[in-house]
């Protein structure tokens, strides 16, 4: 009837009929409609670990008419093993092929997709390193933890050289230990792998070496330490002033280089004095006194740097290793280092140890007492003493300069009888600048004048950042200021400071003979404005203030004073820790704010407060006046405002209270 649309072999005719002059004409061409090649489109199934579920195609699609069929094998699609009467839930490996017969129109089709259903992952993972000092004894079982699967789990110990040992090893050498566990059911297997070291740990002899134990002093290639001696002989090269050249990668004599700033590395841990548990008997402090007793070990080292004349400027890297019974005690700056300029010290743990001035020193830190810039990055400070008559931190006594700290842990006692003593800097001059991220300190800090659980007293338009920082360190200030994470920061003309902190937790008791503060102690400008941002800030430790004269003496749970010309903005701030004293206020003590310089939102002050004071509260960006029950924490609107975990329009967490405890 007309032109064809179905495949098949046609022709087509073209007839023209006969004229007086010509006859009829009529010509024909054969010609053929295939059958569309067929198609069908769908979904890979992707792998996956065994849930117990099917593991089905979603959905396909087939450009022609008859019906598709879906079948199951187990295998490859070279490798059929298994016809299956459906969609797999087991772990194996499977081909699913969709196949369309060929009809009149269309060809027919054919795909197929492999996937596997794998085992469900499981982990070993080791809870504590095995290295220790050589004591005769075995090496304890590894503590270990494993996801659920009831797979049999097997314990291999190889010495250095790979060897498989009967058990675990007693001898002085470096081995591996293996946790296997075996695959089970649905489950996979898993292991891990621990190198560790059982090491002789030699007390130093209080002599030094006469050479390092590798390495020529470069980045590529630092000069190693493996015993105290040759700490003693780095502290010897610095204080000297020694130069060196190097000829085919050897340290030789010459004049090429400058030992401190050269590269270093430890390679072992190093015991410096013996009995270094009965540290804190070398020397104490007598509050009653005022005064400090010293019963020292046998061995007194001599700072790397002793002054600064001798600064140490280069990088040290502790490697891990742990420096323990380090005994300082001298009329100088005084820590690990006297004083660095622009250096780096990482890696390193200093344990049970000593750092006490004789007399009235610059700065006693446990890594450097006085810093002209410098980075210290995963320090572990344990078990520690830092006496001195002036400026104490538990990382560094003074700085002058820029400072970074990294993952800082430190635990021990802090004193300066005479001067400003933080858990992490005593003192900050001349404009010096902090970044703390995930810095911690317990134990405690006293100090005449200045004392807060991270910084003391920071002097000159200083610019402090601090994140996931907490203080846990009870702090005392016999004259002075006292805060949990900043005592004092004084802003004078020529410009602009500016203090920062995120995630920032102090549950430290703090008490101040002046200002105390949960956070900071005072902020003070003589003319140019301060800026103070506070975001997610939590003080649940007791603050407490001394002294009388209301015009000069505030207690606060955030702030113990603001001065007029800072500029402060808080977010997501609480106190829960009870305030005492004159001017005792839940969130700041003494202050002179104005509306149109500082904003606050979700800020609450939820501890008692005991005292006279004018209660005060921010929210909102408005400076309210709380009532008692608000400032108990019995206003049952400030607490369901408190209630459940939700977001700001920043995406910020804001604070919750559940069961009893207080989260963000």
């Amino acid at each position: 009837a007309g032109a064809p649309t179905d495949a098949g072999l046609y022709y087509v005719v073209v007839s023209v009929g006969a004229t007086e002059e010509y006859g009829a004409i009529q010509s024909y061409k054969v010609f053929e409609i295939s059958p569309a090649k067929g198609q069908i489109v769908f979904e890979p199934i992707t792998d996956r670990e065994y849930n117990g579920t099917p593991a089905a195609l979603a959905d396909y699609t087939y450009n022609g008419t008859t019906a598709v069929s879906v079948t199951y094998y187990k295998g490859t699609y070279m490798n059929r093993i298994e016809q299956l009467a459906g969609a797999p839930t087991e772990i194996g490996r499977y081909v699913v092929i969709l196949s369309a017969a060929p009809e009149s129109n269309f060809s027919g089709a054919q795909s197929y997709c492999e996937f596997e259903i794998l085992p469900i992952s499981t982990s070993v993972t080791l809870n504590v390193s095995l290295s220790k000092e050589y004591d005769g004894t075995l090496v304890s079982a590894p503590a270990y933890t494993t996801t659920q699967s009831g797979g049999e789990v097997t314990v291999v110990w190889k010495d250095a050289a790979g060897n498989v040992l009967a058990g675990a090893p007693s001898a002085i050498g470096n081995y591996s230990v293996t946790v296997t566990l075996a695959a089970n059911g649905n489950y996979a297997g898993s292991s891990v792998t621990e190198h560790f070291e059982i090491w002789q740990n030699t007390v130093w002899s209080g002599g030094m070496s006469s050479s390092f134990a590798g390495g020529c002093g470069t980045e590529s290639d630092p000069f190693l330490i493996a015993t105290p001696e040759q700490l003693a002989y780095l502290s010897y090269l610095i204080n000297k002033a020694e130069r060196y050249s190097i000829s085919g990668q050897v340290a030789v004599a010459g004049n090429d280089y400058t030992y401190s700033t050269a590269y270093y590395r430890l390679v072992a841990d190093l015991q410096m004095n013996a009995n270094s548990a009965d540290y804190k008997t070398w020397a104490t402090f007598q509050p009653g006194t005022v005064s400090f007793v010293f019963n020292a070990p046998a061995n007194n080292f001599t700072p790397i740097g002793k002054n600064a004349t001798y600064r140490f400027k280069g990088v040290f890297d502790g490697n891990g290793h742990t420096i323990s019974g380090l005994y300082v005690s001298a009329g100088g700056d005084m820590g690990l280092f006297g004083q660095i300029e622009g250096a780096t010290v990482k890696n390193l743990t200093i344990k049970n140890s000593v750092f006490a001035a004789t007399n009235k020193s610059n700065g006693a830190g446990a890594i450097a007492g006085v810093v002209y810039e410098g980075t210290f990055e995963n320090c572990k400070i344990e078990n520690v003493s830092v006496l001195n008559k002036g400026n104490a931190g538990g990382v560094a006594g003074t700085i002058n300069k820029d400072t970074v700290y990294r993952n800082i842990i430190f635990s021990g006692e802090i004193v300066s009888s005479e001067n400003h003593a933080g858990g992490i800097v005593g003192q900050g001059n001349y404009g010096a600048n902090v970044l703390a991220i995930d810095v911690s300190v317990s134990g405690s800090v006293y100090a005449k004048n200045n004392a807060a659980g991270f910084v003391g007293i920071m002097n000159t338009n200083p610019r402090l950042v601090f994140a996931d920082c907490q203080n846990d360190a009870t702090v005392t200030s016999v004259s002075g200021i006292a805060a949990g994470i900043i005592g004092s920061c004084f802003y004078t003309t020529g410009g602009n400071a500016l203090i920062e902190m995120k995630n920032v937790t102090n549950r430290g008791a703090v008490t101040g003979a002046t200002y105390a503060g949960g956070i900071i102690g005072s902020t003070t400008s003589n003319s140019k404005t301060g800026y103070v941002t506070l975001h997610n800030i939590l003080n649940s430790g007791a603050v407490k203030t001394t002294g009388a004269d209301a015009s000069a003496v505030g207690a606060g749970g955030i702030f113990g004073h603001v001065h007029a010309r800072m500029f402060v903005k808080m977010d997501n701030c609480v106190s829960l820790g009870t305030v005492e004293g004159v001017n005792a206020g839940s969130v700041i003590g003494l202050f002179a704010l104005a509306e149109d310089n500082s904003v606050a939102q979700n800020v609450y002050g939820l501890g008692q407060t005991v005292g006279s004071a004018p209660e005060l509260v921010v929210e909102q960006g408005k400076f309210l006046q709380l009532t008692d029950e608000q400032a108990n924490g019995t206003d049952a609107s400030v607490l369901n405002a408190l209630n459940g975990a939700v977001t700001d329009e920043n995406g910020y967490k804001t604070w919750s209270l559940a069961d009893g405890k207080l989260a963000f």
